[in-house]
């Protein structure tokens, strides 16, 4: 009877030791050989600091704190430093590297927000046809804005992107605008001269070869020997002639009921086929060629802008007193303006 006592008990603090033993290894905590031993029915000893490593069982089962995520400004500076862009993975100075590198035609179309030194290229192409846009190798707004005034004027598609025909165009124009008068050479290292973009005028134009009428409800009346394109602007500006004025009318639209200066100039000119979308009055500075016309001549600057057709003015400033946009030629200044033609008018 002592005998199967003893041996119960035995096994009861086995199976004690053993639960003991499985909660301990549940909580990740490593304990020294001999620390689970059997004291000889006394019970179990919770494990000294000198067995868990000067650590008591209550700090040894605290988890590990987490490890704390870089901050953005760390993780932005390591991308900094190992020299990687976050667009592409390539290194700026591969990039850099690769925009310096272009000739012009390599990138086509060549379009805004492009940088690089074919950039640098169309900009001097622009200026030499009377586009000055600067140079500095960014296609932005304002190479934009000259390149499509130059396809404006070149009777191109107007979209501001350098396409492959229109690098042909503008090449084939860039060397006509600057080649040498017959028989003079320019001196050994010069560049060619850009093309002069713009002559002021101080007076009205010359008289044309016949002049318009005005008839008295504010509309023209085109000469019978005018050209087919001027008697096409003609009939379309009497269309807008009698509207009324409003600032950015016509722009959105050629089809508007109301019309700014250079809205309405815009809206003749497209009536003769001469252009696609509207300029505003800085963008009528560059259009077609230099100079006064024969039968049509633009006068613009960067406040106003409006034209002489077949002798007659077609103009805002002046349209509240007289009721219409068609007025006599002589009845304004002219200084100050830039005078530009469509070619071939």
């Amino acid at each position: 009877m002592e005998a199967l006592t003893t041996s119960t008990a035995r096994t009861a603090r086995t199976r004690v030791a053993l639960l003991v033993s499985a909660a301990l290894a549940t909580a990740a905590v490593a304990l020294p050989a001999g620390a689970l031993a059997d004291t000889g029915g006394v019970g179990f000893d919770e494990p000294t600091a000198t067995q868990t490593g000067g650590a008591t069982p209550t700090a040894a089962v605290k988890k590990a704190a987490p490890r704390k995520k870089p901050s953005k400004t760390a993780r932005k500076k390591a991308v900094k430093r190992r020299g990687k862009l976050t667009a592409g993975g390539a290194s700026a100075t591969a990039i850099k590297a690769a925009e310096a590198s272009y000739a012009l035609g390599d990138r086509i179309p060549l379009r805004g927000g492009q940088q690089g030194a074919d950039v640098v290229a169309l900009q001097k192409l622009l200026a030499t046809v009377g586009h000055d846009v600067g140079d500095d190798g960014d296609f932005g707004p304002r190479t934009t804005k000259g390149l499509k005034a130059w396809e404006t004027s070149a009777h191109r598609p107007v979209n501001g992107v350098l396409g492959a025909s229109d690098l042909t165009a503008l090449r084939a124009a860039s060397a006509s605008a600057t080649a040498p008068a017959a028989g003079t050479t320019p001196p050994p290292g010069t560049a060619p001269a850009p093309l002069a973009a713009t002559t002021t005028a101080s007076t009205a134009p010359p008289a044309s070869p016949a002049t318009a009428t005005i008839t008295p409800d504010g509309l023209a009346t085109a000469p019978a020997s005018a050209p087919d394109a001027v008697k096409a602007m003609i009939a379309a500006a009497n269309r807008i002639a009698t509207l009324p004025y409003r600032y950015g009318g016509g722009h959105k639209s050629f089809d508007d009921t109301a019309y700014d200066c250079s809205g309405s100039v815009s809206y003749a000119l497209h009536g003769a086929s001469l252009l696609d979308t509207t300029l505003d009055s800085t963008m009528l500075e560059s259009y077609g060629a230099a100079g006064t016309g024969t039968w049509v001549t633009i006068y613009a600057n960067a406040d106003h802008t409006f034209m002489v057709v077949a002798g007659i003015r077609f103009d805002t400033s002046g349209q509240k007193q007289a009721g219409t946009r068609w007025q006599p030629a002589a009845a304004r200044s002219y200084a100050g303006f830039v005078v530009r033609h469509p070619a071939g008018l």
